[in-house]
């Protein structure tokens, strides 16, 4: 018996021995065999953080590429798919020729590394690399490759020279004509937006349980922050001129107006009474806040409020007579009231609603008499949108009809052609030359009027739905938001497109393309002055120059301390120079104090930062202040 159990124990052992060596290599070739035919590609760098699709080869093989360089491949047409089990077909190439155009592209975005790259490439992978690049229709990254493997001379003799133009510059004339989407974590359609006045930052407001206000980094785009962490229904929002705040309403029965600081995000006060606010401004010296607010039964009133304290600056109490006149109150109250807006460099503010009686109004207001001034009419029935101009010379709205006006006289300059139905929403170019309007209906439209002839010039339809609009303060732009998002359009004169698609050199076109990578892929472009590539850009047309500051834009390495330096600047001037009180809330504190807290900041800093320098220059700005009292 006992040998019998030896036999039996022995006999397993060897059993288990044979299983781990048959079993084990053909795991192993089956895993190898599986991983011939899905690779998933290193993408060493995290820096691509677009949506990655899957491509199957010539050679049977999947890999896993990030979404913008498959759009740089125009034989690829991936279409929005893409996925592991519905992969994009491209018979066209194998998986080794795609791995090195993958390789190369991820050296594009800084044309030294690129050359670097491609200098150390064998001769047989240089030549493959461009038959693979010519294979996926990639004319940019063909055109740069013949730059460094043909002389200029070769080049010119081959007739390259006008092909390599136009191969590089293609994608980035694409770029700059089409809408670009913003992306933000809104869980509901955008209805009210607007830029900071340096049009580096964005607050963006949205309908839905959570996720209704963000402050966002235009220039760097990136959330800055989620201001409103709790369900915040119908926000409207805006900045205050000098970019230091942002105020945000709502339609909810508390915590209606709220205060923050327009650099961190931070929450500064709350106020509005519990009133449903409907929409709000900032006054045009930004020391008070404009609020369309519900009185319930009588409808709504604007209310001006202090930006310092948060307390009522104009005065009311609840009345059952409308047609009574209230002291230090505007006059009337109002069955809905979509709009108010303060005039640059005024006093003051238009108000666009709809009066008890049923009739659309839109009437100017002085805001230290609370008296009205004048009525702007033409407007059929319904609760008109409205829009100034920078200088306040203009004000434009829209029900059914789209008229401007001369702001002084009330008198109409133009009647614009509207076909297309209820205006939901305007906003007026700085120049006063243009206004593009947002429509009411379900195909997101957006037209781009002509203000001199009263004709529209372009049509947006990129969203489902449009409910807001804003120009850029330098106006080569513009946002309207939506259902599913928020759009970027880009206002280039044909002319401009014109000379950069035809007219550049091939420097030029290498310089504008290294840019356009560099800000699809969100990755920052530094020059020295000294650097070759920064001598090119001086080189190009003036109005060229202002298409790449404002659209593909570097950094100069001198300036970006400077910019530390300022930022650190704003910061400090949130943090040290207001006292939180639970009694008061947020007040400013006295000249000594200030000077105080600076001082003590200092001496927790290093000498040789920025945060040390940005100490020194508020010292200095303090100082002046003092001086000049």
């Amino acid at each position: 018996m006992k040998h019998t159990k030896r036999l039996n124990a022995g006999v397993g052992i060897v059993v288990w021995i044979i299983v781990l060596c048959v079993v084990t290599p053909l795991n192993t070739m089956i895993s190898q065999k599986s991983t011939s035919k899905r690779i998933r590609m290193p993408q060493s760098t995290e820096r691509y953080k677009n949506k990655l699709i899957w491509v199957k080869t010539s050679d049977n093989v999947r890999m896993e590429l990030p979404e913008w360089q498959i759009d740089q491949m125009k034989a690829v047409q991936h279409k929005g798919v893409g996925t592991q089990y519905h992969w994009v077909d491209a018979p066209m190439i194998t998986s080794d020729e795609l791995a090195l155009v993958q390789k190369a592209l991820n050296f594009t975005n800084n044309l030294e590394d690129f050359r670097q790259f491609y200098a150390n490439l064998p001769e047989d992978q240089k030549e493959n690399l461009i038959n693979s690049a010519s294979k996926l229709e990639m004319q940019g990254l063909t055109s740069l490759l013949m730059t460094y493997k043909f002389p200029i001379d070769v080049q010119g003799t081959m007739g390259a020279t006008i092909e390599q133009v136009a191969g590089l510059i293609a994608p980035v004339v694409d770029y700059l004509q089409k809408p670009e989407k913003i992306d933000l974590p809104h869980k509901g359609k955008i209805i009210s937006v607007a830029f900071s006045p340096d049009g580096n930052r964005i607050i963006s407001a949205a309908a839905g349980i959570d996720h209704n206000v963000i402050l966002y980094d235009l220039k760097n785009r990136k959330v800055i922050k989620n201001l409103v962490t709790e369900a915040f229904p119908d926000p409207c929002v805006a900045f205050s001129p000098d970019g230091k705040y942002v105020v945000a309403g709502s339609r909810r029965e508390f915590d209606t107006l709220i205060l923050f600081d327009a650099i961190t995000g931070k929450q500064i006060r709350i106020f509005g009474e519990g009133r449903l606010v409907n929409c709000v401004t900032f006054s045009a010296d930004g020391n008070s806040i404009l609020a369309g607010s519900w009185f319930g039964y009588y409808g709504y009133k604007p209310v001006l409020y202090d930006v310092k304290t948060g307390k009522i600056i104009s005065t009311y109490k609840e009345i059952r007579i409308f047609s009574d006149r209230l002291k230090n109150s505007f006059e009337d109250y109002m069955y809905s009231m979509n709009s108010v807006a303060y005039r640059p460099n005024s006093s003051d503010m238009i108000l666009g609603g709809v009066s008890i009686q049923g009739i659309t109004g839109l009437n100017a207001y002085d805001c230290k008499t609370y008296k009205e001034i004048r009525s702007f009419v033409g407007l059929s029935q319904g609760t008109p949108c409205i829009a100034f101009s920078a200088d306040g010379k203009y004000l434009v709205g829209g029900t059914l009809e789209l008229i401007l006006w001369d702001t002084e006289t009330g008198k109409k300059i133009q009647s614009f052609v509207n076909s297309w139905g209820r205006i939901s929403s305007i906003a007026l170019h700085p120049s006063g030359n243009y206004v593009v309007v947002g429509f009411m209906n379900y195909q997101g439209l957006v037209v781009l009027f002509n203000c001199k002839t009263g004709k529209p010039i372009k049509k947006f339809d990129e969203l489902s739905e449009a409910r807001c609009v804003a120009f850029s303060p330098d106006g080569y732009s513009f946002l309207y938001g939506g259902a599913p998002g928020l759009m970027l359009c880009k206002l280039i004169s044909k002319e401009t497109v014109n000379t950069i698609a035809t007219q550049l050199n091939i420097a030029q076109a290498r310089l504008l393309y290294r840019l356009y990578l560099a800000k699809i892929n969100n990755t920052p472009v530094i020059l020295d002055v000294k650097d070759l590539d920064y001598q090119i850009f001086t080189t190009l047309p003036a109005d060229v120059k202002q298409v790449v500051k404002t659209f593909l834009p570097f950094e100069l390495s001198g300036d970006i301390v400077k910019n530390e330096i300022q930022q650190k600047m704003q910061e400090l001037r949130s943090s040290l120079f207001y006292h939180t009180s639970r009694i008061w809330g947020i007040y400013e504190k006295k000249h000594d104090e200030k000077v105080k807290a600076v001082k003590d900041e200092m001496q927790k800093v290093e000498k040789n930062s920025a945060a040390y320098k940005a100490c020194q220059q508020l010292l200095a700005e303090l100082e002046t202040e003092e001086a000049f009292k």
